[in-house]
């Protein structure tokens, strides 16, 4: 029984992890070749200081241009969330229901987009 709960519990895991990839795809538009889309986005989500324009101006490098009516405060909300589903730990990182409650909230919060 613990081997199953445990085989489960990786398997949680790994789909949050690769949700957090899709989302850092979606957000940028870019494939995540070799883990280098979530080096990047961690680059300028971790807090390092080496980013001299802050997170917003990191933010911008990392997304789609495409998307530039896009409201930056969502942005950086749907990169820092993706950033947690891509913890090297799997004990960090968000549960589905705490993904879901996150991206609920924005939606409540932004309503409706007209683009």
């Amino acid at each position: 029984m613990v081997r199953v709960q445990f085989l489960i519990l990786t398997l949680l895991h790994a789909s949050i992890f690769g949700f957090g990839v899709v989302l850092l795809e979606l957000i940028s538009a870019r494939e995540n070749i070799d883990g280098k889309l979530v080096r990047d986005s961690i680059g300028f989500l971790g807090g390092g200081g080496n980013n001299e324009g802050g997170c917003f101006e990191g933010l911008r490098g990392l997304m789609d241009p495409n998307l530039k009516d896009y409201p930056l405060a969502e942005a950086l909300c749907l990169a820092v969330l993706a950033k947690a589903c891509v913890e090297d730990d799997p004990l960090h990182r968000p549960s589905m229901d705490d993904i879901m409650k996150v991206l609920a909230k924005m939606v409540q919060e932004v309503g409706t987009f007209s683009y």
